[in-house]
């Protein structure tokens, strides 16, 4: 059962990029490699607002293209679906990833990662993680 879901989600992923998203899925665009980027708009969740910094929590998928599973050396790498932790400290973006799952052609499950103690990291403007912060933050309802 697990097999077919994870196969299921894979192909609607696939699908959303000639069609429109599907209600809990926002496409956030493409980088240099043409891999695509989507929020679960329904995994948006504040965790702690104190005046100017705040904490909140996110799931995002990414589906690799072609040229995104060649650069990553493994052509059954179909997508990774990553949980991670955003903060706003007194205007100052950051990130924390919580956990990743990666996901093969075929739907199966090739690896799954916890993390224990995440570490904070400064996100850089323009990037991937910028989208996600920036798009999952104006879902806050704050």
């Amino acid at each position: 059962m697990k097999k077919f879901l994870s196969t299921l989600i894979f192909f609607c992923a696939i699908i959303l990029t000639t069609t429109v998203n599907a209600e809990n899925l926002v496409s956030l665009g493409v980088d240099d490699l043409g891999d695509e980027y989507f929020l679960d708009t329904e995994s948006v969740a504040l965790y702690k607002q104190e005046g100017k910094r705040i904490k909140f929590y996110t799931t995002f998928r990414t589906v690799y293209s072609d040229k995104g599973r060649k650069h990553f050396a493994n052509e059954k790498l179909a997508s990774t679906v990553s949980t991670y932790a955003f903060a706003n400290n007194n205007g100052q973006k950051l990130a924390a990833e919580l956990s990743i799952k990666v996901y093969a052609l075929d739907g199966s499950l090739i690896e799954e990662v916890q993390k224990n103690s995440p570490r904070w990291e400064k996100i850089n403007p323009n990037s991937v993680f910028e989208s996600v912060y920036d798009a999952a933050y104006k879902r806050l309802k704050l």
